[in-house]
């Protein structure tokens, strides 16, 4: 569950993205809107929300993902990434179509 501080540091972009995500217990560690690539050199220009899990349970959660993004699914793509012997894998939900031109 997310502290109120950490919701209110969340970009307004993706803060109900996060949220809906964290109600659905995925592990949120990373997102943003895109507002920030103008003095941000690593940050994305578009709207991403990225969440953690391990090797095991990937491809679950990675399902699991794609059926609570459904409703979203016009606006929304859904990914996830695994480095081989890794530990740790990564989900995504982004809007790379949104992209922000404050640069």
């Amino acid at each position: 569950m997310l502290t109120q501080e950490v919701i209110d540091d969340l970009d307004s972009g993706v803060r109900e993205m996060v949220l809906y995500l964290d109600e659905h217990g995925f592990d949120t560690c990373d997102s943003g809107d895109g507002s920030k690539v103008g003095f941000m050199g690593c940050a994305l220009d578009f709207p991403h929300v990225i969440a953690q899990c391990t090797r095991d349970n990937f491809f679950q959660e990675l399902d699991r993902l794609g059926k609570v993004m459904e409703p979203f699914m016009d606006s929304w793509f859904v990914q996830g990434s695994c480095v081989p012997g890794g530990g740790v894998c990564t989900l995504e939900v982004s809007q790379p179509q949104v992209h922000n031109n404050s640069t």
